[in-house]
């Protein structure tokens, strides 16, 4: 008797209309259309070389270069750059099965939309863009989940992410040709942070609630509830 084939997983099945054909659209009309000219052809010159960190920086650029990859209404961030961006960086050489690039991704998405929501509006007030400042982490644990991290090595993964988390609204007032350059950053950042963590590199394991912790930092009214519930 041949066997049943288990029910989709609805949330997989988003999960899925987040990657294709949304996703590989916004990067290649970023690429090819509506890319500035010049900050097309700096970028150009770094797909040719064969580092996955590097091909984060430029999947999370060219994801958001027209601002219109997939957000969170009420989180306020856009998380399509610094996750799918990152998974589409470690592919080639980590080759994760059709399930673990899904879980991957869905990791990415939850945690990347509950800090923001976490952070609140408080947190873009202050002039921070959380596509950024939140981003790192979305592309870490991302990373983390491609690389099978342990449960330790993605606590030190979050922390590492931790320290490298920043961006700024100003380019939106600006300099707007290099908004989604800290987009590329955060994505390239967050697979080290994973990377160095599967080498054992040690971080802050209160990354989020410690007393010098993202939350009381990059927020005035962090509602810390939100983001325990997914760790």
């Amino acid at each position: 008797m041949a066997k049943r084939l288990p029910k989709p997983n609805p949330v997989y099945s988003i999960t899925s209309l987040c990657i294709v054909p949304l996703t590989i659209i916004w990067i290649m009309q970023g690429v090819l259309l509506h890319m500035p000219k010049d900050l097309s052809a700096i970028m150009s010159k770094t797909i040719g070389t064969i580092l996955q960190n590097v091909a984060g920086f430029v999947n999370g650029a060219f994801a958001h270069a027209l601002d219109y990859d997939d957000g969170h209404l009420w989180a306020g961030v856009h998380a399509t750059g610094p996750v799918i961006g990152a998974a589409f960086a470690l592919i080639p050489q980590y080759n994760p099965s059709g399930l673990t690039l899904l879980k991957a991704i869905t990791a990415g998405y939850e945690i990347e939309y509950r800090l923001a929501k976490a952070l609140g509006k408080s947190h873009i007030q202050k002039g921070y863009h959380g596509s950024c400042t939140c981003g790192v982490f979305g592309s870490a644990i991302t990373a983390g989940k491609i690389l099978g991290l342990s449960q330790e090595q993605m606590v030190y993964a979050l922390g590492l992410a931790g320290l490298a988390s920043a961006g700024f609204r100003q380019p939106l007032a600006e300099g707007q040709m290099a908004k989604p350059i800290q987009v590329g950053y955060v994505t390239e950042r967050g697979i080290n942070a994973a990377l160095l963590a599967k080498e054992g590199l040690e971080s802050p394991r209160q990354i989020f609630e410690g007393k010098s912790g993202l939350l009381t930092i990059f927020s005035d009214l962090p509602k810390d509830e939100i983001i325990a519930a997914c760790l």
